[in-house]
C-alpha cells in the first residue's frame, strides 16, 4: 500500500527456492521467477515476458505472474506502464480470481490519481472496497487486511487534497486504528512482507496525524522487516520513508543522512525514479541546514539522471522549481 513516493505498498508472495545441484559442476543455480520478483523488481520485469508466454492465460500461476508485474511497475514508479497494464483487466468480466480483481482495481485507481483523474480513481477504489467483503470469507492471508487499510489511507489523502481537512483527519484516525487492530491480532505473524506493509502504512498515517515520534519508530520497524526480505529497492523505500519522517520532524541532519542511505539502495536496485525523488528531498533538507555542497552535488546528479533516464515530467518540474527557491 508509496511516497510518499506515490501510494503505497501491495502484495509480494514469499516463497524460498532450493538450489539445484548440477552433476559435479559448481554452476550457480537458476533462481525461480518467484524469488526474483520478491527481491529484484527490475529483473522481475525483464524475466516476466518469457514466463508469461509459457503460462496459459487465467491459470492460477498466470494471475501470480501478473501481480508480480503490477507490483514491480508500481514500486518502480512506472505509472503509465502500470496504467496501461491494469486497464486491460480492470473492467474484464473474464477474471476468475477475486484476489487478482481486487488488487488490479487498487493499482488502477492509484494510476488514475497519479494522472489527476480523481473521479475515475475514486470509482475504482470504491469497486475494490466493494469486492473486499467477498474476499474476507474466502481467503486467510492477512495481507489483504493491510490492502484494505491502505484503501482507507488513500481516501484520507484524497480528502486532504480536496481541502476537507477535518474529514481527512477522521479517515487517517480510522486507518491508524485499523492498522493497530491488525497489529494486535497478528502480533505473532512474522511474515516480512506483511510487517513491511503494516509499518509503512502506520508510518504514513501517524505522520499525517503529526505524530512525529510514532512515524519515525514505525519507519524504523519497516526497515528492519524490509531487510529480512532482502529486497534492496524495498529497503530503499523504507529508508526514504524514515528520512521523510525525520524531515517532517525537522530533524534535518538525520534526514539528510538517511536520504543518502536510501539513494545508495536505489542505485543498487536500479530504481532511477525513486533515486531522483530522494535527491529532490535531499535538496530540501540540505537547504534547511545550509548545506550548499550537497545541494550542488544533488542537482548535478539529477541533471545526469534526466539526461540518461526518461523521468516523469513532475520530477523535472519539481527540480526546476527547487532551483528557483532559496
Amino acid at each position: 500500500m508509496k511516497l510518499l513516493l506515490t501510494f503505497y505498498y501491495l502484495i509480494i508472495l514469499i516463497i524460498v527456492t532450493m538450489p539445484v545441484a548440477i552433476a559435479a559442476k559448481k554452476t550457480p543455480p537458476k533462481v525461480s521467477i518467484r524469488t526474483v520478483c520478491q527481491s529484484e523488481f527490475v529483473e522481475c520485469l525483464n524475466r516476466l515476458p518469457a514466463e508469461l508466454i509459457k503460462t496459459k492465460e487465467h491459470q492460477d500461476f498466470w494471475y501470480v505472474l501478473k501481480i508480480y508485474e503490477f507490483e514491480s511497475l508500481f514500486q518502480l514508479n512506472y505509472t503509465q506502464r502500470l496504467h496501461e497494464a491494469t486497464a486491460k483487466y480492470v473492467d474484464s468480466k473474464n477474471i476468475k480470481s477475486k484476489e487478482f480483481q481486487f488488487l488490479t482495481r487498487i493499482y488502477h485507481a492509484k494510476t488514475q490519481f497519479a494522472q489527476n483523474n480523481e473521479k475515475k480513481g475514486i470509482y475504482y477504489l470504491d469497486k475494490a472496497k466493494g469486492l473486499f467483503s467477498q474476499l474476507t470469507s474466502t481467503i486467510s492471508n492477512p495481507i489483504y487486511l493491510i490492502h484494505y487499510a491502505n484503501i482507507i489511507l488513500v481516501e484520507a489523502h484524497r480528502l486532504k487534497k480536496s481541502g476537507l481537512v477535518a474529514e481527512s483527519k477522521t479517515k487517517f484516525l480510522e486507518t491508524k486504528q485499523l492498522l493497530l487492530t491488525i497489529k494486535k491480532n497478528y502480533y505473532q505473524y512474522n511474515n516480512p512482507s506483511f510487517q513491511v506493509e503494516l509499518y509503512t502504512n502506520l508510518s504514513h498515517c501517524t505522520g499525517q496525524l503529526n505524530q512525529r515520534t510514532a512515524a519515525i519508530e514505525a519507519s524504523k520497524k519497516a526497515i528492519f522487516w524490509a531487510k529480512e526480505n532482502a529486497n534492496r529497492q524495498q529497503i530503499g523505500i523504507s529508508e526514504f520513508n524514515l528520512a521523510r519522517a525525520y524531515q517532517n520532524a525537522k530533524q534535518y541532519t538525520k534526514s539528510r543522512r538517511t536520504y543518502l542511505t536510501s539513494i545508495r539502495s536505489f542505485v543498487e536496485s536500479k530504481d532511477k525514479v525513486s533515486e531522483a525523488i530522494a535527491y529532490l528531498r535531499l535538496i530540501e533538507v540540505s537547504k534547511a541546514i545550509g548545506d550548499k555542497k550537497t545541494i550542488a552535488r544533488s542537482f548535478t546528479q539529477l541533471d545526469t539522471l534526466a539526461e540518461s533516464e526518461d523521468l516523469p515530467e513532475r520530477i523535472i518540474t519539481w527540480k526546476n522549481e527547487l532551483r528557483l527557491t532559496k
